[in-house]
């Protein structure tokens, strides 16, 4: 009621001015609304919020399916061994610390293969150290496929297997930035529905790539088109709630991705083949596509952008989709909205032109929040991808092992959600860093010696798993919260950069770890957690605080 009160007075005061925007702009007195009052009128949520919501959140299931799928695209086949020893490769604990050089034949039945010179932890012949020796290479399992065995990457080609994840998360580094710039300029829809059509024919070209360098060709374009549809889907997602329920939308968005990599699991077994996995990944977004067209724009850009009869209609479809009448309170915040909006326009071209990348970095309050968001999301990024390519070389089988992790993601997005309504996403998001740290490095220090180490360690993994989704969970909303919307999808695209960073340098870490330690990744993932913590401190608190539209509202004390 004190929001159509305030809208009313405001209208009356600005009315008595002259009847030009030069006479609104001028108006310095004019008191600030925002966009949030109007969403507030349009449903608590009504059926079109709830609707577009699970639209909208759809795009992280495609998403963890892409992200994840080189576990089963790119591991060893199930079954194989090499002979002499029957020492079964698909499970490295067997293995450790020395590198096996396997090699095809092009039937899959037996060839030789090297076990070369490294640091070896097990009794051998020599203890200390692997032997140079020639053994057989058995494939048991004829019906399970991956690149590995089907492009014959082993030996001096081996290490085109990590490329399948690196690839993949470079072109989101590009993706996130690319279509994030369109999404500002030409609108959230668009931007979402032109990333998605190329990601369904990029994901096409990975499932029926003739050779590996088509195949990380097709990845690094998949990366970039799924990164840039999944940012911008979950950046409308936030837009379209007011920021009474926007928090909790943002973390109960995160249940698809666990649907996503639960689900995972169980497809990669029934579809041992991994061009009849990577077709199914591709044909995910295809389902959903026609359904993005219920979606509207989002209201906040539209004002933002000046298209002010779009923005109209758009509420006018929304009232009507939610049963709802257009009430004088709904006409007069329009009017009010087009009037400040107007306002703000005549003053950003006398100021600076209008906003850029640049503008993230231009002041020192925005230039804190972003640099230390994108610390944040650099750190988890590289934590979270670190264990989960790691669980294949935990204790247990692999599709087993990634049904648990994806598990454990649910209670720790619930948790989240219960944590993220009641305090807001800071606090939680430094409980979190610094549990999940504590966690990451007891898996690390345990030893593997004995099968009971290897279970505890393998615990722990699993759970510190789980806290860095959690991380992920409170992070998204609280970086939306912090940037203002004229650079918000500017924003988490940059941030988005980051945490691809992140993606990059996790198979790098592990591959460290093979070769120093295998205590290291996990470790070292653990301090930087401690970091994380230590920065989300000194970031500002978002509970209750009105959503940034300018850059100038953040230098506001109030």
């Amino acid at each position: 009621m004190s929001d159509t009160t305030e809208i009313n007075s405001s209208l009356s005061a600005i009315k008595q001015q002259p009847e030009s925007h030069l006479a609104v702009a001028e108006n310095s007195e004019m008191p600030r609304k925002d966009v949030d009052t109007l969403l507030g009128f349009l449903g608590r949520p009504g059926r079109y919020q709830i609707i577009a919501f699970f639209l909208l959140a759809f795009m992280h299931i495609p998403f963890a399916y892409n992200s994840l799928a080189m576990i089963f695209l790119g591991g060893r086949p199930s079954g194989s061994h090499c002979g002499g020893t029957e020492v079964n490769i698909s499970r490295p604990e067997d293995l450790p610390g020395c590198r096996t050089m396997m090699m095809f034949t092009s039937d899959g039945e037996v060839t030789s293969c090297m076990k070369p010179s490294a640091a070896w932890t097990n009794t051998s012949s020599k203890p200390g150290f692997c032997n140079n020796c020639s053994l057989q290479y058995d494939f048991h399992l004829p019906s399970e496929t991956t690149i590995v065995s089907e492009f014959d990457l082993i030996c001096e080609n081996y290490w085109l297997t990590s490329m399948g994840t690196t690839i993949y998360f470079v072109g989101c580094m590009f993706g996130g930035a690319l279509i994030g710039l369109i999404s500002d300029a030409k609108g959230r829809k668009t931007a979402i529905l032109v990333a998605t059509l190329l990601l369904i024919g990029s994901g096409f070209g990975v499932t029926f790539a003739p050779n590996i360098w088509v195949f990380l060709v097709f990845r690094f374009l998949v990366g970039c088109f799924m990164q840039g549809a999944d940012l911008t889907a979950f950046t409308l997602l936030m837009e379209t709630f007011s920021g009474r329920y926007r928090e909790f939308a943002g973390v109960s968005a995160q249940l698809m991705w666990v649907s996503g990599v639960i689900s995972l699991a169980g497809i990669a077994y029934g579809l041992p083949n991994w061009r009849n996995l990577q077709l199914f990944i591709t044909i995910v977004p295809v389902i959903v596509l026609p359904c993005l067209l219920f979606v509207k724009e989002s209201i906040r850009w539209l004002y933002v952008s000046q298209k002010f009869e779009e923005a109209k209609s758009a509420t006018a479809s929304i009232l009507k989709f939610n049963n709802l009448p257009k009430s004088k309170k709904v006409s007069d915040c329009e009017n009010y909205l087009v009037l400040w909006y107007q306002k703000e326009d005549d003053d950003s071209l006398e100021k600076d032109g209008g906003y850029s990348t640049w503008n993230l970095f231009s002041s020192p309050q925005l230039r804190k929040r972003i640099l230390g968001l994108m610390y944040i999301w650099f750190v988890a990024s590289l934590w979270y991808y670190v264990i989960s390519f790691a669980i294949t070389d935990l204790f247990g089988e692999k599709h087993v092992n990634v049904a648990i992790a994806g598990s454990l993601e649910l209670p720790a997005t619930l948790l989240t959600m219960v944590a993220t309504k009641r305090f807001g996403c800071r606090r939680p998001l430094i409980w979190t860093c610094a549990i999940t740290a504590v966690l990451s490095i007891i898996a690390g220090s345990l030893p593997t010696s004995t099968t009971t180490y290897a279970i505890i360690r393998t615990v722990f993994a699993q759970f510190a798993r789980g806290g860095t989704h959690a991380l992920f969970n409170a992070m998204l909303p609280y970086a939306s919260d912090l940037m203002p919307t004229v650079v918000r999808n500017k924003g988490l695209g940059v941030c988005s950069f980051a945490m691809r960073l992140g993606g990059v340098l996790a198979p790098q870490l592990l591959l460290l770890g093979t070769y120093t330690s295998p205590e290291v990744p996990f470790v070292l993932c653990g301090i930087l957690g401690l970091g994380g913590a230590a920065v989300t401190y000194i970031l500002p608190e978002t509970r209750g605080v009105r959503l940034p539209e300018t850059v100038e509202d953040i230098m506001s004390p109030s």
